[in-house]
């Protein structure tokens, strides 16, 4: 197992961590002796480029970059890792784009990265169908959704927020029946919002902040939904802040929202709806 060093003894835990790399870059490293490798560097102050060496890390099922301050490119050579399971770059200072080798990583199902750099278009992932969790936070992705998201069945988490995706959410029909956790925000998406969405179940939980139908979306969802232009399918249970801002809404406000008594905060600012009047007080 290759990993960072344990942080007990804080004073050594950097110098001991540059020794690892050191080890890393010497040469032959016999890793095909053991059956799982582990590359775990989170949190440390490592700068430079991934050692060209790494490339013969064929083994390596899990890699995390995240938390350090490495320079240049994402590598090619991570094709290499055929066995990875999981890859987390997050905060690690590294550049776009992802290279096209990632298509070798079919076993992937936590890829975890965000990305400095010049945009760059959705990156290949169409063969990677086992993922679990796709986090590609704020990478200056310039593309359109792909439609083959909506065949990752196994997804739970879907992050492609703070990038610059244009065109339609994908209508995935239904195939993304274990996603949980879903964002797209500050991006310049357009068209309606799905059904998929609108008749998700209970448990996906909702951040969206973009442009569709032509006016500005804000809308939050948790414990519940939100079915665009009538609202007509929200639990009256919700817990969390509900926000309808300048979405073209002209139909009256439906008498139910008063019966929703954990209700905080509703705002529908800058829409056309009449307010109704309810049976009691909302606290």
């Amino acid at each position: 197992m290759v990993s960072g060093v344990s942080k007990t003894h804080h004073g050594n835990s950097f110098n001991n961590c540059r020794r690892i790399l050191k080890l890393l870059a010497r040469k032959p490293w016999k890793f095909e002796e053991f059956e799982e490798t582990l590359l775990l560097l989170s949190a440390n102050n490592f700068t430079g480029t991934l050692p060209v060496t790494f490339s013969s890390l064929k083994n390596l099922t899990d890699v995390r970059l995240d938390g350090n301050t490495f320079s240049g490119k994402i590598p090619d050579f991570i094709g290499n890792w055929t066995k990875l399971v999981r890859l987390d770059m997050q905060g690690s200072s590294m550049e776009g784009p992802i290279p096209s080798t990632i298509s070798l990583l079919t076993k992937l199902t936590d890829l975890i990265t965000d990305l400095k750099g010049s945009p760059m278009d959705f990156p290949n992932l169409q063969n990677l169908m086992e993922m679990d969790k796709l986090v590609l936070r704020n990478c200056s992705i310039t593309d359109s959704i792909p439609d083959y998201i909506g065949e990752m069945t196994f997804l739970k988490i879907l992050d492609l927020s703070f990038n610059r995706l244009t065109g339609q959410v994908p209508d995935t029909k239904g195939s993304l029946p274990h996603l949980e956790y879903l964002f797209l925000t500050n991006n310049l998406l357009s068209g309606t919002i799905p059904s998929w969405i609108s008749d998700s179940n209970d448990k996906l939980l909702m951040y969206l902040t973009t442009t569709l139908q032509g006016r500005h979306l804000s809308m939050f969802a948790s414990k519940g939904l939100w079915y665009y232009g009538v609202l007509r399918r929200i639990f009256l249970a919700l817990e969390m802040p509900n926000v309808l801002r300048n979405c073209s809404v002209t139909n009256s406000i439906p008498d139910y929202i008063g019966d929703m008594t954990s209700l905080k905060t509703f705002c529908i600012e800058e829409d056309f709806c009449e307010i109704p009047h309810t049976a009691g007080p909302t606290h």
